[in-house]
């Protein structure tokens, strides 16, 4: 019977262990309390998990959601299920202190999904009826101290942590986690959302079976993780380019030269084109990295190898390059045009 390699058991088990220490160590937990462990909503009404049991907190209408952070509770309500006026507020446990502010515009025929709330501010993630899933939601925010109201489109998932408001957000095809104007790509397959706060500054994102853990103080993608499949981590090299020909572009004798970050980093085998040229490299991570592939093809005629014309050649791509695992480019040529997969090295 051939037992599975201990090293390997390892890093994919203690590794990501070691990570978690390193980062719950370098921040501290969320000031939460023993003694009000969270708060649900339903039908509209609130009710608070204290050291015993679930009671009922009191706040007039219809709540559509409520948070309690440091003995207060954040909510949204409205005088009746269906109202387009929404308020905003906090009451703290004790009863002796509560604002509660009507939000400066309606809201017709919207749903909400999911609020949070900071210090000063509320916030409340919603989708109209004519929406469409892959666009996410509108994320609102009103801010107390100033009695305004943000908006933020294109928003999949968001949370408060340790003050700081996280979103999840797409373009052009792919999610990016987003916070006080950095972004960071994100690498779990699927629509991605908050699962869990590990501690202070760890957030772990789960798409698709994969859990993906970021120091959002760093902002920072750490560790990778999938029920399904199981991810190679870099030792010795964190790129792997692969280039091939597919469908009608013909066989040919050719290779590629590397360059990265306007360096030049090596070059591919020489091989027909419809085998597939593998090209590995370390560089930076947690980084993006400019990446240009340049096409040469045996020439009969002239019997020796040149750089094929423009029309021809694959465009540069920005590519981040995150921690523990290995970034892999599939680039495909059809005979028009080039097509880059991105995905992670598998064991």
């Amino acid at each position: 019977m051939n037992l599975p390699n201990s090293s390997k058991i390892f890093k994919h088990i203690c590794f990501p262990l070691i990570f978690l220490f390193v980062i719950i160590a370098s921040h501290p937990l969320n000031s939460t309390t023993d003694e009000y462990r969270g708060c649900i909503v339903r039908d509209g009404r609130v009710y608070i998990h204290d050291s015993q049991a679930f009671r009922e907190f009191i706040i007039p209408g219809y709540t559509h959601g409520a948070v309690i952070r440091e003995k207060i509770v954040y909510y949204l309500r409205a005088e009746s299920v269906n109202s387009p006026v929404l308020y905003a507020g906090y009451r703290n446990i004790a009863g002796d202190v509560a604002v509660d502010r009507k939000v400066p515009r309606e809201f017709e025929g919207i749903q909400i999904k999911k609020i949070d709330a900071g210090t000063s501010a509320v916030f409340f993630l919603s989708t109209e009826s004519n929406q469409s899933a892959d666009s996410g939601g509108m994320l609102y925010g009103y801010d107390f101290n100033s009695l305004e109201t943000s908006l933020r489109k294109n928003v999949h998932d968001f949370i408060i942590l340790n003050n700081v408001l996280l979103m999840i957000r797409k373009k052009e095809g792919r999610y990016y986690l987003e916070s006080a104007g950095d972004e960071l790509p994100l690498s779990v397959e699927g629509t991605p959302g908050f699962s869990d706060v590990i501690a202070g500054g760890v957030a772990v994102i789960s798409g698709g079976g994969d859990r993906e853990i970021v120091d959002t103080v760093r902002m920072k993608s750490v560790y990778l993780y999938s029920e399904n499949r199981r991810y190679m981590l870099p030792e010795k090299y964190n790129l792997e380019i692969r280039a091939v020909d597919e469908g009608n572009a013909g066989q040919k004798m050719i290779f590629y030269k590397i360059d990265i970050d306007g360096s030049a980093k090596g070059r591919t085998k020489t091989a027909l084109s419809q085998l597939p040229l593998v090209f590995r490299e370390k560089i930076e991570e947690n980084s993006y990295h400019i990446i240009t592939l340049e096409r040469w093809e045996l020439n009969n005629a002239h019997k020796q190898y040149m750089r094929v014309n423009n029309i021809h050649q694959p465009d540069s791509m920005k590519v981040y390059i995150p921690e523990n695992r290995v970034m892999i480019l599939n680039v495909i040529f059809n005979g028009k045009k080039y097509s880059v997969r991105q995905s992670f090295a598998e064991e």
